[in-house]
């Protein structure tokens, strides 16, 4: 019987280098015959991609349930695919885009948590370059030449010299905070001091305080806070902003400061604060620095993403704040907002379901789309790590926005106008464009209930070139691609986002071989493969095997499956019982394949053994050797939502760091 391959939908990539690798195995992208049997792919290559999306297991993941059966908020069409609104795009200031700020794309790096060489490559793998730190509330109580959180003293993971080694592996740009609750210039001066002539490091930006209108202890030392709630009031806040400012201008008179990282009093108090601080130390700081946590309690899906559309959303407030600014400071144009927090506030809500999933991607790629609108001088869009993305852990949803989306997004954003469909402001649209005539477009559909379709011709984004539609919802780990040469028109399933690149004159090249095989796991009819992905857009996987012989490349191969998508990957079925094989890998994109990967052997078990993992050399033969159990019956293998937990081994560790040390940039 020939082999056949089922879709591997698990993390991929770098979640081997966090030591562990999940795989599951989803039923759902394979065409099925009536005998309920898989029916075999017949295409190898992009042509083969699917994207059929594999069933939802809505008792695990109740946070994706009111996009396939509906909201109980508003009224569902009975086929909301049937006939879906059509929406209609209009590109707008062609000749003045505007210009996104290299420190746009940012993450709170905590001191309170551990940050290493494989959190900072998981970084590396996106392009957030800019990294604040020691992160939120930590920065009103760090002790910079102690390493230790003041009051109580105790000594954290992660220290300055630390986080300034792990920025100097990746050339990160720094916002780096200093307290202000203590009101101690000194102790201020004396942090940049350490900072900048002791370890040699200056950062992007100098940030005083975090949220002051939350302080509790304003004006005393640490020695003596006891949160008797000893608030600071705008006024009485800018008033010891002077002194600080000249303790850091001291020791560094040119990096940029930011007077207070965010006010700590939510939006509508913003503009109050901007006006008081600016008052007092007109042009002296270059940043307004802001948070924004706006959603609202909520158990609904709807309801999660409401305040990004309803009232204009979180960031109509952010007009008033430079208003009120240039009230009170008539040589402040060159200030500029940055949004160090931008998240989904957890706590007292009933959002915790949303915003650790997919639901996180989809706002936050929204609040993208809004936050680089030509009205608004944002200079970092900074996605607080504290609830999005924990360094230190296997990294939460973002991190593959941050690797698949933002990375293709251009350095200039283009103004958007959106007309027709049914639903306001539910579809959230950004084009942007970079040289030499690159271009992006980023669709958001926070509608939850129905299909739209936005018509692109005539919009004034290109339909015709090398273009690559990059798909996602809530079924997939990462976006899904395919390559075309014509896009007139898109549609966008309920509560999913689609990425479009054009570019006319770049030649996409080949990618490189996927890094592995391994052998995951071995039946007696089955081998699981898998592997890492290369970088860039993939479009499909495939595994060639065969009989393994004595002379390179150590294999006759005799047959190829293909995935038919990016897969972690391929479960090889129908094979003999008690024979070896061997194994090697190439990824698809656009261009065609990759060369294939090395080869790896294994020797399947005896009819009705039990299933383990194995692994072994392309040139020695190849080595079976039992790693735990995995399920002796072919239908259990693709059970819909079944997930198999696999540690990676210490050498498959150590050479993928030694390779992704090696400078591979995804």
């Amino acid at each position: 019987m020939a082999g056949r391959p089922h879709r591997w939908g698990g993390e991929q990539g770098r979640a081997l280098l966090a030591g562990v690798v999940v795989f599951g195995f989803l039923l759902g992208a394979f065409p099925i015959a009536a005998n309920g049997l898989l029916v075999q792919p017949t295409a190898v290559g992009p042509s083969a991609l699917s994207l059929s999306s594999p069933p939802i297991d809505h008792a695990n993941h109740p946070d994706r349930m009111a996009a396939v059966t509906g909201s109980p908020q508003g009224g569902s069409r009975s086929d909301p695919t049937a006939n879906p609104f059509t929406y209609n795009l209009t590109v707008e200031n062609y000749t003045t885009p505007y210009a996104l700020s290299p420190l746009f794309y940012g993450v709170n790096v905590r001191a309170d948590h551990s940050f290493n060489v494989t959190d900072a490559e998981y970084l590396n793998d996106t392009n957030v370059r800019t990294w604040r730190y020691p992160g939120g509330t930590i920065g009103e109580m760090y002790n910079y030449t102690a390493n230790v959180r003041e009051p109580e003293g105790t000594r954290l993971p992660n220290s300055i010299s630390n986080f300034v080694s792990m920025c100097r592996l990746v050339t990160c740009h720094a916002i780096l905070q200093l307290p202000a609750e203590i009101d101690s210039p000194a102790t201020d001066g004396y942090y940049v001091d350490y900072v900048e002539n002791t370890l040699h490091f200056t950062p992007a930006v100098w940030e005083i305080g975090n949220e002051p209108a939350l302080y509790t202890n304003f004006e005393m030392p640490w020695s003596s806070w006891n949160g008797n709630e000893t608030n600071a009031t705008p006024s009485a806040y800018a008033a010891i902003l002077p002194a600080i400012i000249s303790a850091i201008r001291a020791y560094d008179p040119t990096t940029p400061i930011s007077p207070f990282g965010g006010c700590g009093c939510y939006p509508p108090g913003a503009p109050a604060w901007t006006r008081a601080v600016f008052l007092v130390i007109q042009d002296r700081a270059q940043f307004i620095d802001l948070h924004s946590y706006p959603v609202r309690p909520t158990t609904t899906l709807p309801g999660y993403y409401q305040t990004l559309y309803i009232d204009g959303g979180p960031y109509s407030t952010y007009a008033s704040v430079l208003a009120a600014l240039h009230s009170v400071c008539s040589t402040c144009n060159d200030v500029r907002l940055m949004i160090t927090e931008l998240g989904t506030a957890r706590g007292g809500l009933d959002v915790e379901n949303f915003s650790s999933t997919f639901p996180t991607e989809m706002f936050d790629m929204a609040a993208i789309i809004q936050t680089s609108n030509p009205a608004i001088l944002v200079a970092s869009d900074d996605f607080f790590a504290f609830h999005e993305w924990v360094p230190g852990a296997t990294p939460g949803p973002l991190y593959y926005a941050f690797k698949d989306i933002t990375p293709y997004l251009g350095s200039k954003a283009l103004e958007v106008n959106i007309s027709g469909g049914a639903d306001g402001d539910e579809l959230q649209a950004g084009v942007f464009w970079s040289t030499p005539d690159n271009w992006s477009m980023l669709l958001v559909n926070l509608d939850c209930n129905d299909t739209v379709n936005v018509t692109i011709s005539g919009s004034g984004f290109p339909v015709h070139g090398q273009m690559e539609v990059n798909t996602w919802t809530n079924a997939t780990v990462e976006p899904v691609g395919r390559a075309s040469n014509w896009l007139n028109s898109t549609t966008l399933a309920p509560n999913s986002m689609t990425l479009v690149t054009f570019s006319p004159l770049a030649v996409v090249a080949h990618p490189t071989a996927p890094t592995g095989p391994f052998i995951a796991a071995v039946g007696a009819t089955y081998v699981a493969v898998s592997y890492v992905q290369p970088g860039g857009l993939i479009t499909n996987d495939s595994t060639t095997y065969g009989t393994p012989t004595n002379t390179f490349p150590y294999c006759a191969p005799s047959k190829t499956v293909s995935a038919g998508e990016p897969t972690a990957g391929i479960n090889v079925t129908g094979l003999e019982p008690t024979t070896s094989y061997c194994f090697a890998v190439q990824a698809w994109n656009s261009a065609g394949a990759s060369p294939l990967s090395q080869y790896i052997n294994a020797t399947t078990n005896s009819s009705g053994g039990g299933g383990g993992g194995g692994g072994g050399g392309g040139g020695s033969g190849g080595l079976t050797e039992s790693r735990g159990t995995f399920p002796s019956s072919e239908l259990a293998v693709v059970v819909s939502g079944l997930m198999v937990v696999c540690l990676a081994s210490v050498a498959i560790l150590d050479a993928l760091r030694q390779w992704k040390l090696g400078g591979r940039r995804p």
